[in-house]
């Protein structure tokens, strides 16, 4: 059975509209302030696998230097992936990728930016059809202070 893709919403301003009871992911990430600490205009997005909630997603609208990167030029505006999780108990079964599938299909006219947190997450964006730009002055730099030096994975983008 195909992954069901499901829009949460917040109750109210400095919200999550995630399940904080919901064992298997990073709690920091989904109901802390992370995500609360303004109004929350993001899409938020849950996937579930037979009724079990598997991944999260929160997208965001912003742009990017391309003049930063190898490949790109110009200030490119994209649809920023700034939260993605599969579920402890779910990763490594394909459905991270299906996930990623269903948020490509509907930002089908958007270009998608991912700026992974370690190598593995590079190993699974580009397994998703995520091309990876290199910085072109400095090396990419992981938990940097500004996001902007992390390694950079698009989708949609044509060069």
């Amino acid at each position: 059975m195909p992954l069901e893709m499901i829009r949460l919403h917040p109750a109210q301003d400095y919200d999550t509209p995630f399940d904080d009871a919901c064992d298997g992911f990073n709690q920091r990430w989904w109901t802390n302030s992370t995500l609360a600490s303004k109004p929350l205009k993001d899409d938020c997005w849950s996937f579930f696998d037979e009724g079990n909630e598997v991944a999260r997603a929160v997208i965001s609208s912003t742009t990017i230097d391309g003049d930063n990167y190898e490949g790109l030029e110009n200030i490119i505006a994209v649809r920023d992936i700034d939260f993605f999780e599969v579920r402890r108990q779910y990763r490594r079964k394909g459905l991270g990728r299906e996930a990623a599938a269903l948020l490509v299909d509907h930002y089908q006219r958007q270009v998608l930016s991912a700026f992974p947190i370690d190598e593995s997450a590079d190993s699974f964006w580009s397994a998703a059809g995520f091309v990876y730009f290199p910085r072109k002055e400095q090396a990419d730099i992981r938990d940097s202070s500004h996001r902007s030096y992390d390694p950079l994975f698009l989708h949609g983008v044509k060069v």
